[in-house]
């Protein structure tokens, strides 16, 4: 099965000063009985995390609250779209919104500001 892709009806164009670039998770520390510490990599998926935010029409608004709830089956599935990686280059990956990050806030204007969190694969 293709993934979802980020929805042709809502132009993307994230703000600067709600993104920030990918950053790939730490691994996990155990703490030793010597005192020593030992770091493993977290198993699973190798993902890191990064923050989104866009103002958008209340149109736009509506085409991806739509994507959201019918194609990602409330948030529960990942998606491909474009993300900033370094904070200046833009890459089209796989992703996923992280449960309870989805924020909306009135916007200037006539809009709505969404921003979430993002795992990045």
């Amino acid at each position: 099965m293709a993934l979802p892709v980020w929805p042709s009806k809502v132009e993307h164009r994230p703000s600067p000063a709600s993104c920030a670039p990918a950053i790939f998770s730490p691994p996990r520390a155990t703490q030793m009985e010597g005192g020593n510490t030992r770091l493993r990599v977290k198993p699973g998926d190798p993902a890191a995390t990064s923050k989104w935010g866009q103002e958008m029409s209340n149109g736009e608004f509506a085409a991806f609250s739509a994507f959201y709830r019918d194609l990602l089956k409330n948030g529960s599935l990942r998606f491909s779209m474009p993300v900033c990686l370094d904070g200046f280059t833009y890459e089209t990956r796989t992703v996923q919104i992280v449960a309870g990050s989805l924020r909306t806030a009135a916007a200037p204007g006539s809009g709505v500001a969404l921003s979430f969190e993002l795992k990045v694969f």
